[in-house]
């Protein structure tokens, strides 16, 4: 497995043009909310799952941003472009692997995202995942609220790259990039280079 560094390039010359839908981009954030998931839950804070359309690439991402909040279409370069890093924040993209590819039902990984959009951010989950760091309740997904990681694995579930057995209210945006789904190669786009810790590096369960 090998990191790609490309730092502070230009994300829509140079990237957005290979990002095929299936694709991720992960995050590593800065700030409260950040620095807790992050704390909470793993290396990574954030995950948007990619679209093609066209010749742009779009993210399909639970997120609070510009005064919206919950699912939501935005421009993958713009993403980038926007995105403070700060000291210690990054921006990846995940590419999925050849086999994964070949097992991916993009209409139905499409269909199902376009659904969510416009519905609202899990708080609730947010919360639950403390909770659930010491195993203390259970998660109770109800699909009409997402956090950025559920929505990435409930889609991956319907289009055939995870298997229905996982629970998606419990994967985090680490667990995302952990599993082995990815092609070995990933690229940093943004942020003072690091590598994901445990990339592509769990087997997925059921298979």
């Amino acid at each position: 497995m090998s990191l790609i560094y490309f730092g502070n390039t230009d994300f829509s010359k140079t990237i957005d043009p290979h990002i095929m839908t299936g694709d991720a981009l992960v995050f590593r954030g800065v700030g409260f909310v950040s620095d807790a998931i992050e704390t909470l839950t793993g290396w990574l804070s954030h995950f948007a799952s990619c679209i093609r359309l066209g010749p742009a690439a779009w993210l399909i991402e639970s997120t609070t941003l510009d005064g919206k909040n919950g699912v939501q279409i935005n421009r993958a370069s713009k993403r980038v472009d926007d995105y403070q890093v700060g000291s210690d924040g990054a921006v990846y993209l995940l590419r999925l692997s050849a086999q994964e590819r070949s097992n991916l039902r993009e209409n139905d990984f499409r269909t199902f995202l376009y659904a969510q959009v416009g519905k609202p951010y899990d708080k609730l989950l947010i919360a639950h995942l403390f909770f659930d760091r010491f195993q203390l309740v259970p998660a109770k997904p109800n699909w009409q609220s997402w956090i950025c990681s559920e929505l990435g694995a409930e889609a991956a579930e319907k289009s055939g790259l995870l298997p229905a057995s996982i629970d998606a209210a419990e994967v985090t945006p680490s667990m995302m990039a952990k599993y082995k789904m990815w092609d070995s190669d990933y690229y940093q786009v943004k942020g003072v280079k690091a590598e994901i810790p445990g990339f592509n590096s769990v087997e997925i369960p059921g298979r």
